[in-house]
């Protein structure tokens, strides 16, 4: 049964005629297109009703299986408290198991169950038709080329940082 979308207008915020010498800033771009992507993300998220962060724990528990949760951490930029917090919601809903390592036993792996992994397919095909419709006016090769640009600018901002003096 397919679900039907609450009212998209929920999502729409009003078109900016332009912010001046802002404009020209990467990030403020990329921020009033996260605005907008985001908020149809965590539409999407709220009907299934997950915390933020949940979906980013899953997908990484899918991606990687026996992760650990300092890792998730790590690539997620979380407080390993919270990591700890999503991963007990993802185990009570049975999409994820944790135990313990053999090999090092202060370690916890996580693994997706069955559940978990046809619930993130559900949630990616949910997101996927969503996106579909706000990107309608962007072509298959400007994604292309834009997820290119992201991953470039990903990896820039990440060697920067980490040749920053630490204070």
């Amino acid at each position: 049964m397919k679900k039907q979308m609450s009212n998209p207008t929920q999502l729409v915020i009003n078109e900016a005629e332009g912010i001046g010498v802002l404009d020209g800033l990467a990030s403020v771009q990329l921020r009033r297109v996260d605005t907008l992507l985001l908020r149809g993300f965590a539409h999407v998220s709220k009907a299934m009703h997950l915390r933020p962060g949940m979906i980013s724990c899953l997908g990484l528990i899918v991606a990687h299986p026996g992760i650990s949760q300092k890792d998730i951490a790590a690539r997620t930029g979380r407080d390993k408290s919270i990591i700890v917090s999503l991963i007990d919601s993802l185990e009570e809903r049975g999409w994820a198991t944790r135990t313990r390592s053999k090999v090092d036993h202060r370690r916890y792996e996580l693994r997706p169950t069955a559940e978990g992994e046809r619930r993130l397919e559900e949630l990616a095909r949910d997101i996927r038709e969503l996106e579909g419709g706000m990107l309608a006016g962007v072509t298959p090769q400007d994604l292309e080329q834009l997820f290119h640009l992201l991953q470039k600018m990903h990896h820039s901002c990440v060697s920067f940082l980490k040749n920053q003096p630490k204070s």
